[in-house]
């Protein structure tokens, strides 16, 4: 950032996000599976969209890698809207 105060309101923002979305952060860090998602929507992400639990940050958020070069976007995208997707990607 190039000032302080353009970083304290990402912080501020990223804080408040977190707050209003803490029920998918909580299930992000147990590893729950989201009840938004059917059946169909999960698998579709499993086979199309690759990625791999990896660790814990220091705040206890779960770090994922995704290898964006090895993923079906169409096809997920087939099965999957992009809201969902993107609360996927924020899960």
């Amino acid at each position: 950032f190039k000032d302080t105060a353009t970083a304290a309101h990402a912080a501020k923002a990223a804080l408040a996000w977190r707050k209003e979305n803490s029920s998918l952060v909580e299930a992000a860090v147990a590893r729950q599976v989201l009840s938004d998602f059917s059946e169909k929507e999960l698998k579709a992400i499993e086979l199309f969209f690759v990625a791999a639990f990896q660790n814990f940050t220091v705040f206890g958020d779960p770090i994922f890698i995704c290898r964006l070069s090895a993923y079906n976007m169409k096809a997920l995208m087939d099965y999957v809207t992009e809201e969902k997707l993107e609360l996927w990607f924020n899960f």
